[in-house]
C-alpha cells in the first residue's frame, strides 16, 4: 500500500511539472534580457487593460480537437482590450485587442495554456507581443510584465512614441 501511495504522489508531481509553463528565457543582465525580448517581439508597447471580449470563429487548436471528438461543442477565444500609452517597436493604434490562449466552451468548461499571461483589468503593462496567426498575443515567456515592475527594463528601450486616442 505504501508503494502504491508513493507511486501516486510521484505521478501527481510529474503531472504538475508537465503542466508548468516552460520558457527558454535568457540568463543575463536586465539589458541582455531586454535586448532578447525586444528582438523576438513583433511589437513592444505599454498599455492599460480596459476589458475582455470573446470572439467566435477564431481558430484554437485545442478547441478544434475538442470539436473533433464532440461536433456539437462550440467555443470562443478571449481577447484583451488595451489602451496603448507608448510604443517602442511597431506603431500600434490607441486601442489594441490581444489574443489569449483562453477559450470558453458551450458546455461551460474553459481551457488555457499554462503560459497564459495574467491580465487584470485596470493594470498597466509593458508588453512584448508576437504575431500569432495574424493577431497580436503575448505569454509569460515573452518578457511582458506589469509596468510598475519594468523600471530596470525601460531605460534600455529608450524613448517611446506616445499614442493618442482616435478622434
Amino acid at each position: 500500500m505504501i508503494i502504491l501511495n508513493l507511486l501516486i504522489i510521484v505521478l501527481l508531481l510529474s503531472a504538475v511539472e508537465a503542466l508548468a509553463c516552460d520558457c527558454s528565457v535568457p540568463v543575463g543582465t536586465d539589458r541582455e534580457k531586454a535586448a532578447f525580448h525586444f528582438k523576438e517581439a513583433s511589437a513592444v508597447f505599454s498599455a492599460k487593460v480596459v476589458g475582455f471580449e470573446y470572439r467566435k470563429d477564431i481558430r484554437d487548436s485545442f478547441g478544434e480537437e475538442r470539436k473533433e471528438s464532440d461536433p456539437t461543442i462550440s467555443y470562443e477565444v478571449r481577447f484583451v482590450k488595451v489602451e496603448v500609452i507608448e510604443w517602442w517597436k511597431q506603431a500600434v493604434p490607441f486601442i489594441v485587442y490581444l489574443r489569449t490562449s483562453y477559450a470558453r466552451y458551450s458546455d461551460g468548461t474553459v481551457s488555457e495554456s499554462s503560459c497564459t499571461f495574467p491580465y487584470v483589468v485596470g493594470k498597466t503593462y509593458l508588453l512584448f507581443v508576437k504575431d500569432w496567426e495574424g493577431m497580436l498575443s503575448t505569454s509569460d515567456c515573452l518578457g511582458s510584465m506589469e509596468l510598475k515592475d519594468a523600471d530596470n527594463i525601460r531605460p534600455y528601450l529608450g524613448a517611446g512614441q506616445k499614442t493618442r486616442p482616435q478622434k
